[in-house]
């Protein structure tokens, strides 16, 4: 018997198989897929509770910030070339610049949020150590089931040096634009 062995892929090698439709869609309940240090996650469609939090940070964000300040992305991808990683968080801020030409890098975050249901331990784990090491300033993740917001900040190396957990009566802002409030309760009310 022979042995099988296994590489990383690279993200110019993911984005080749995009471009030749290696993972089309089938159906709108497909799972996405993303790449994280060149290993392939498929990511489940989002559910009702997930979409619709990712739908009121949407909304909150539009409220809270221009579109001269920011750029808005939702779900889409974020590349990290440095370590074979082409991630989808659910929501992004960047900055204010055209993305036609190339993915946005990390150096292009102001803030960055995953929604987490059924994700959380990959959220608080793996996606934490990928955004730590590519140096974002500013990770939330969103963890539906304990309506809480897990804030992740100071990168050093693969983890955060500062976390924290907001619930209830907390407010939260991101690091970008002190002065946009996201009340934890207001987000959880419904």
């Amino acid at each position: 018997m022979s042995a099988t062995s296994t590489r990383p892929i690279t993200t110019a090698e993911f984005e080749r198989m995009i471009e030749r439709g290696v993972f089309e869609e089938e159906s709108v309940n497909s799972p996405r897929i993303e790449l994280i240090h060149g290993a392939l996650h498929e990511m489940p469609p989002p559910n009702p509770p997930h979409a619709f939090v990712v739908d009121w940070l949407t909304e909150w964000t539009f409220r809270v910030t221009s579109r001269a300040e920011i750029k808005v992305r939702v779900q889409n991808p974020l590349g990290v070339p440095k370590l074979d990683s082409l991630p989808m968080p659910d929501l992004a801020w960047m900055r204010n610049i055209s993305f036609r030409e190339r993915h946005p890098l990390p150096s292009d975050v102001l803030l960055l949020i995953e929604v987490a249901d059924t994700s959380l331990q990959k959220d608080l784990g793996i996606k934490a150590e990928l955004y730590a090491e590519a140096s974002i300033a500013d990770y939330w993740v969103v963890d539906i089931n304990a309506s809480t917001i897990h804030v992740h900040r100071d990168p050093v190396g693969t983890e955060f040096a500062t976390r924290f957990s907001a619930t209830g009566g907390d407010h939260l802002s991101p690091l970008a634009k002190p002065d946009a409030r996201l009340s934890v309760a207001d987000l959880f009310a419904t």
